[in-house]
């Protein structure tokens, strides 16, 4: 993992020395403190924020560029750090999206399917580390439209089952680790009138991964994500935005990797990773306006799915959620909110202090 991380830092940095040497402009720092507590982790101290910039010589008409950090450090040892430099580049007007995640952390699995209830959780603990490269160019014969490659390499170990005697899949074992490196392409046709806190205009993206022995993966199997955003403006301020997204995975997938809804992003509500299994599927829609100059609020509903083959799905088995939020402008040039959702499950709440929206 040591030369993972040697070459992120110099791929990052050769990209940035490839641009210009002069420092980036209108350079703004965004950021806060957390903490929370688990019986499992102890009390966690945290950050989360990022910085907002735009590369020399670069008009308004070029995305700002960002780095996004968030992490936390319990008193019981474990820790989770995210890195993600999103970049937009002057070579090509191209755009280079990194991730570098490094976790000791605990989560929960439930088993697959829509079926399972409260009573199937087993906690384990485990260590991650991952980083994923991303990089597209836009197409110079359709307005909108970008493409490019997609490298994923990660290292996956349980380290502890918190109740071996009631795990029921083999996946959950104490020695369990493996190495998964899939490569991939992924198109994007965007629309909007900003990234960030569209008020109109609409986004498809397509996204796909395969994972092989012959890269040096441990297990061999597909992701095929599909991604369409459509936003309905409602005044100068004010949207409805929806989205509808779906994840399917194929062949020899591990537990872990297994599509799912839940999370800050989709589905909010549930635990993310709540429900898994081969497929997933959800719609969002969220109701967004800005009543003072800098403050806000929504209101949200979401549904969705998952199942391991079209045929075997049913109206029961989709879950719903819904839940309201608000808002605070923290950059107003580039309209990035700093976002609190609370959001009711059925049988669950989630609460989300988030920078950005969750679509």
């Amino acid at each position: 993992m040591k030369k993972i991380i040697i070459v992120y830092i110099l791929l990052i940095a050769s990209f940035l020395i490839a641009e210009e040497s002069k420092p980036p402009k209108k350079v703004r720092f965004v950021g806060f403190p957390f903490g929370f507590y688990k019986p499992e982790t102890s009390v966690a101290l945290g950050f989360g924020g990022g910085v907002y910039f735009k590369l020399p010589n670069q008009d308004d008409s070029f995305q700002t560029s960002s780095v996004a950090l968030a992490g936390f450090y319990s008193f019981k040892n474990y820790y989770s750090l995210v890195l993600r430099p999103d970049l937009y580049l002057n070579l090509w007007r191209s755009r280079m999206v990194t991730t570098l995640r490094l976790e000791n952390n605990d989560d929960s699995y439930f088993g697959l399917g829509a079926h399972n209830s409260e009573d199937d959780e087993v906690i384990y603990k485990y260590q991650r580390q991952q980083f994923v490269f991303e990089f597209t160019t836009p197409s110079f014969f359709v307005d909108g439209l970008s493409r490019g490659l997609i490298a994923d390499l990660s290292h996956f170990e349980i380290k502890d089952v918190v109740d071996a005697d009631f795990v029921q899949s083999p996946e959950l074992d104490n020695d369990y680790k493996h190495d998964q490196i899939g490569l991939g392409f992924r198109l994007d046709y965007e629309k909007r009138d900003n990234t960030k806190y569209p008020i109109k205009g609409h986004y498809i993206g397509v996204r796909y991964l395969t994972f092989r022995e012959e890269f040096g993966s441990d297990y061999e199997y597909n992701n095929l994500i599909l991604d369409f955003r459509k936003y309905f403006p409602m005044g100068k301020t004010q949207t409805l935005a929806n989205q509808i997204y779906s994840s399917t995975v194929s062949h020899d997938v591990p537990f872990f990797s297994m599509s799912g809804i839940g999370g800050a992003e989709i589905m909010r509500g549930y635990y993310d990773g709540r429900y898994r299994d081969k497929s997933a599927i959800a719609y969002q829609t969220e109701y967004r306006t800005m009543f003072l100059k800098r403050w806000g609020a929504v209101a949200f509903a979401n549904i969705g799915s998952v199942y391991s083959d079209i045929d075997e799905i049913e109206l029961k088995d989709f879950k719903a959620s819904f839940g309201i939020g608000g808002r605070f402008l923290l950059i107003p040039e580039d309209k990035i909110n700093l976002r609190l959702d609370l959001a009711m499950g059925n049988n669950s709440f989630g609460f989300y202090f988030i920078i950005e929206e969750a679509f």
